[in-house]
């Protein structure tokens, strides 16, 4: 709001240098975690991508996230943005700029989207399941802003424009190819991955082969 130029000259990497508005964010879908951030994410009509404005004046003053807000999403928002959530904590989780705290983050946001996201896209009014999702995505917010992204936004960046597919959906589509190709690098990981999925309730084991391989 302070600055002259515009959004594509800031993507391009020009650098911010006055203090913005002070901003109090309020989401009202549990999927980008964007309250946490400090990026602007915008399309770029022209060159048909997704790209990024990343300074940390964009960081909210005040985060307010109240799962009421999405109680009257549809269960397709619900699910896609859910999605993007599940891929925040994953993707930053096998990131080669991971740290114990992130990680710690990523476990316990995956598990909440383990168990709650399947209820809550088949019952919204679920209230339990839709403050799992809002933790899960603040923490998503929280990982991707200190351990970063990875193939999977890289590519959604620009699929998701060039043909006019929902964020979460592209995240959700090239999620699993993605863990596929990366999976050798962090194999103790995936395996933590594929356990904290499993809703907690299970006799599912963390004990053998996985995490000795």
């Amino acid at each position: 709001a302070n600055e002259d130029g515009g959004a594509v000259e800031y993507q391009e990497g020009r650098r911010i240098k006055k203090q913005g508005s002070p901003i109090i964010a309020i989401p009202t879908t549990a999927g980008t975690g964007a309250e946490a951030t400090y990026n602007a994410v915008i399309i770029n009509e022209d060159k048909k991508v997704k790209q990024s404005i990343r300074d940390y004046s964009l960081m909210a003053r005040i985060a307010i996230v109240d799962p009421t807000l999405t109680l009257t999403l549809s269960p397709n928002i619900t699910a896609i943005s859910g999605m993007d959530t599940l891929v925040h904590l994953i993707e930053g989780y096998v990131s080669n700029s991971a740290n114990p705290l992130t990680d710690a983050l990523a476990v316990a946001g995956i598990k909440l989207v383990g168990s709650s996201l399947k209820k809550v896209v088949e019952d919204g009014q679920d209230k339990k399941s839709r403050a799992d999702m809002s933790l899960a995505s603040l923490q998503g917010g929280l990982v991707l802003a200190n351990a970063g992204l990875g193939a999977v936004h890289g590519l959604a960046s620009s699929l998701g424009p060039l043909y006019n597919i929902p964020h979460g959906l592209v995240c959700a589509i090239l999620l699993p190819y993605v863990m596929e190709y990366n999976l050798e690098t962090s194999i103790p990981k995936f395996a933590q991955i594929a356990y904290s999925l499993v809703p907690q309730t299970t006799n599912l084991s963390m004990e053998g082969a996985a995490f000795e391989s």
